[in-house]
């Protein structure tokens, strides 16, 4: 049977970071509304510094964080630093800490809604994580961010063709690829292996998610289409 050649274009996911991001939308105490995945997907790089106002190693830390913020934030252009409060404090009990402690970055109250602490299973302060523009995430120490933020950055350079595609988003973790479906059809995905031959198959809802686990390491063909044409594209995946 004559196997099907595709051509191979696309993005090698970025494996130095150990998870997918969760998606999570919070308005700012200076009234501004943010969503992670907008940022990420307009190639920005996102600290998430999960603080608490009485903390006495986040207030001796902010003053560094705001730094960073500083030297590649670029007021958002690139880079933010996110401050979420973590133990219910107010806006006003947050806008004070911001003063006092230096804090030009967004900072947010989870007081009135607390789904972001769950998502990153935040259950003490400091805690912080670096969610990279191919929607990676790790948690890190405060003396890994300068580093893990050039590592995002190596990754925009590297894959400086590459357009993000609005329809979906993958991911490797491990042996795992991990797909999100942005679109409003259904999307279908087979996965092949380097010889042609199909190794599995599956179908997102719109708006969903699906991890697909593969046996070995090696090059994998995924091939992402819909029944109605919308689009039908083909990706090359690496497993290391």
């Amino acid at each position: 049977m004559k196997k099907t050649i595709f051509l191979l274009y696309g993005l090698i996911a970025f494996n130095a970071v150990s998870q997918t991001a969760e998606n999570f939308t919070l308005t700012s105490t200076d009234g501004i509304t943010y969503t992670l995945f907008e940022q990420l997907d307009s190639n920005k790089i996102v600290i998430l510094d999960f603080f608490s106002v009485g903390c006495p190693t986040c207030q001796e830390n902010t003053p560094y964080l705001d730094s960073l913020w500083q030297q590649y934030g670029y007021n958002g252009d690139s880079l933010w630093v996110w401050g979420i409060e973590s133990y219910y404090a107010d806006s006003q009990q947050i806008e004070d800490f911001r003063q006092q402690y230096g804090a030009t970055f967004p900072c947010f109250s989870t007081k009135d809604d607390t789904t972001v602490l769950g998502l990153y299973d935040i259950t003490y302060t400091p805690q912080y994580y670096i969610t990279c523009p191919n929607h990676s995430a790790k948690k890190i120490y405060k003396e890994q961010i300068e580093s893990y933020i050039l590592s995002c950055k190596e990754t925009l350079v590297s894959n400086h063709n590459f357009t993000r595609n609005p329809h979906f988003l993958y991911t490797v973790q491990g042996k795992t690829i991990i797909i999100h479906n942005y679109s409003t059809q259904a999307l279908k995905i087979d996965i092949y292996n380097i010889t042609g031959s199909k190794i599995k198959t599956a179908q997102l809802h719109p708006a969903t998610t699906q991890r697909i686990t593969v046996t070995s390491e090696g090059i994998y063909i995924a091939h992402f289409y819909t029944t109605t044409g919308q689009f039908n594209q083909s990706y090359k995946i690496i497993i290391p």
